[in-house]
């Protein structure tokens, strides 16, 4: 969609327009794929990393801006968080008749003993969080200069200045 000019063009509206539809779907995907891929994400370092610059460069609607800056930090938040790999009301290892799933025991006074908390949990390893490290370093150094070039020859635009300023905080933003 990016090679047949889909984010390219400016409207006057935070409107997607209807060229750019096909490309927020993708994105919107792309994004909540990254968000649940756990280090799945590792054996594509390299593509993630020129996804992230292709992105950078062919999108110029900021409507769209935000969008691709989510997949950053969608995929800096997977690769570093603490959280469950299952969405289980109970463990496995629990012996519960289906009549007490009703309620999820919600009010038994053992439910947060250790047996009831024994789920699969995710815990980011040293390399994905190295990686993570590797692409909020990217990121920033790489906005931080642009911004810095954009205020040392600001052109005659104001509209031009102000998407490309926006656009590099939004991809800062996204990092942290």
């Amino acid at each position: 969609e990016l090679e047949q000019g889909a984010g390219s063009i400016r409207n006057k509206t935070s409107t997607v327009l209807g060229r750019d539809k096909k490309l927020v779907l993708y994105l919107s995907v792309l994004g909540e794929v990254l968000s649940v891929s756990y280090n799945q994400v590792l054996n594509y370092k390299e593509e993630f990393m020129n996804l992230i610059q292709h992105l950078y460069e062919k999108i110029s609607n900021p409507s769209l801006h935000g969008l691709a800056a989510n997949i950053i930090h969608k995929t800096l938040l997977n690769l570093t968080k603490i959280k469950l790999r299952e969405n289980k009301l109970f463990s496995n290892e629990e012996n519960i008749k289906y009549e007490e799933y009703w309620g999820g025991k919600q009010f038994d006074s053992d439910r947060f003993e250790k047996e009831r908390l024994s789920f699969k949990w995710y815990i980011p390893t040293n390399t994905e969080v190295s990686f993570a490290i590797e692409v909020f370093e990217t990121i920033v150094v790489d906005t931080l200069s642009k911004i810095e070039e954009l205020t040392k020859h600001k052109d005659d635009s104001e509209l031009s200045f102000s998407d490309e300023f926006t656009k590099n905080l939004l991809y800062i933003s996204s990092s942290l």
